[in-house]
């Protein structure tokens, strides 16, 4: 079996990985199959390969939805490449009475960027399929829409250890949404509206952490728990 990489693909195949013929490489679909393929041909416009080995899609246990508080540019970017890295099916960006970035009027480019982003992480971490990256919603907005089957918020007014997220004869959820607030945190009202929509409180200790740091950590357990 051969496949043909052209435009962006082959370009960060030649140009920014600069494979050469003879070079090992994995590549994803859409559905999230991934191939072992070898280099056989690298030209201008094109790169051939041939596919050595298929694997089925890595199905998760649990889709994980990081909900995060709109945080600057650079350290939103930041928290999209890490949580494409580590497994979450989706990112939710939400505006809140806090957050200090506010990207309505120029939603569409970043949206695109973001996607970038999570598509580049997923390359590099051989991910099955980059997360989707939804449009910044306000925080009533995404409460309202969320569906899923376990609901989770940081809360820096304290709440259950995720140490007890779950015990070791119950089954991880189908998909769960995580609340992360922005810099400044929740306001009052804020997080009575978290509550009011089944939303459980976690706290991941006595130490206060950046949004982005609290944000890749609870990520990282909750993947540690139910994926990995």
């Amino acid at each position: 079996m051969n496949a043909v990489l052209k435009g962006p693909e082959h370009h960060h195949l030649r140009r920014v990985l600069r494979a050469r013929t003879g070079d090992r490489v994995w590549l994803f679909d859409e559905d999230g199959c991934r191939y072992r393929a070898e280099v056989t041909g690298a030209g201008e416009e094109t790169t051939e390969l041939a596919v050595m080995e298929i694997l089925p899609p890595r199905e998760l246990a649990t889709k994980i939805t990081l909900a995060a508080g709109l945080l600057k540019a650079a350290t939103m970017d930041e928290v999209v490449l890490r949580a494409a890295e580590l497994g979450a099916s989706r990112v939710s960006p939400v505006e809140t009475e806090r957050s200090v970035a506010r990207v309505r009027e120029q939603a569409e480019r970043k949206v695109e960027r973001w996607r970038k982003i999570a598509l580049a992480a997923a390359k590099q971490s051989r991910a099955a399929r980059p997360p989707q990256i939804d449009a910044p919603v306000p925080l009533r907005s995404f409460l309202a829409a969320c569906r899923a089957e376990r609901k989770l918020f940081l809360d820096e007014n304290g709440g259950s250890s995720l140490k007890t997220l779950r015990s070791p004869e119950e089954n991880p959820p189908a998909d769960a949404a995580v609340l992360v607030g922005p810099e400044g945190g929740w306001s009052e009202t804020e997080r009575e509206a978290v509550l009011s929509a089944g939303f459980e409180p976690f706290a991941l200790g006595p130490t206060i952490l950046r949004a982005e740091t609290a944000a890749l950590s609870v990520l990282t357990i909750l993947a540690h728990e139910w994926n990995w």
